[in-house]
């Protein structure tokens, strides 16, 4: 799916607390399906656990696992 849609944003932009579903992804196929054997997969909500400083790590929680990604690779994540 293309970043295109209005609605649809990168992970890293998201702050503590907020909540999503996954729209999409974006950027490297390698890097996306990578993340979606780990589970984010589209249509999953999800949760903004923690949110490192200065572009710093984000982590998740989907289905009620806690998944650490560095800012870069939740830039591939597209929420609404």
């Amino acid at each position: 799916m293309s970043a295109s849609s209005v609605d649809l944003k990168p992970l890293n932009t998201l702050s503590k607390g907020c909540e999503g579903v996954i729209g999409g992804f974006q950027g490297d196929q390698c890097l996306c399906q990578r993340l979606q054997e780990m589970g984010l997969i589209e249509g999953a909500s999800l949760c903004v656990a923690h949110k490192l400083s200065f572009g710093g790590a984000v982590a998740v929680t989907v289905k009620g696992t806690t998944f650490a990604l560095r800012s870069e690779d939740a830039a591939c994540v597209l929420v609404r």
